[in-house]
């Protein structure tokens, strides 16, 4: 999967999360930071819920929340659990 394919998927994925409270234009307004795109912790629940479903992303709750914060953050989680050797 390219880079922008990805992040475009993410950018989808996190617009779905908010249930179309963040749009697309608002959140690359906002240079992909999800809180100054008023992205709530009751959406990022849901976020972390669809990146599960979708991707088998796993979040600690004891994991640094930064990456969990902007859309660049998410798809190198994302990369990083995509090209994660398999077990």
């Amino acid at each position: 999967m390219t880079t922008n394919t990805l992040v475009n998927d993410i950018e989808n994925i996190v617009v779905a999360a908010s249930s179309g409270s963040v749009d697309l234009e608002r959140l690359r307004a906002a240079g992909g930071s999800l809180p100054k795109a008023g992205f709530t912790s009751i959406m990022l629940m849901s976020l972390i819920e669809l990146l599960e479903a979708k991707y088998g992303l796993i979040i600690s709750p004891d994991q640094d929340p930064e990456p969990l914060l902007s859309v660049e953050g998410l798809e190198r989680m994302v990369r990083d659990v995509l090209t994660a050797p398999a077990p």
